[in-house]
């Protein structure tokens, strides 16, 4: 299994595409999430770390269902942890960028 790829590699044009999809869904999930925990009850920092957890469950889910049952090989687990050291990064800049914007996006 040594001689798959680390990423994959899609098109531009079909790059543009799934930006768009994962644009629109990447935040609106979890805030949906955290907000509906709130609105039963729960503290808002509990529910977004509920939210987290649980979004990093599925996301773990999805990608056992892709590799061991689509694709039939076992995932790398080297792999994974490079990926979320990488989102940490990514989501600590969009953080930082967030913040020092006059008007926030949360996209």
């Amino acid at each position: 299994m040594d001689d798959l790829p680390e990423t994959f590699n899609l098109p531009p044009e079909l790059r543009a595409k799934v930006a768009v999809i994962t644009d629109k869904y990447r935040l609106s999930l979890a805030m949906q999430m955290a907000g509906e925990l709130s609105d039963a009850g729960v503290d808002m920092p509990t529910a977004f770390q509920i939210t987290v957890g649980e979004l990093v469950t599925a996301a773990a889910r999805m990608g056992m269902l892709g590799a061991l049952g689509i694709e039939k090989r076992e995932p790398r687990q080297d792999l994974w942890m490079k990926r979320a050291a990488e989102s940490f990064d990514d989501a600590r800049r969009w953080f930082t960028d967030w913040q020092a914007s006059e008007e926030p996006d949360l996209g």
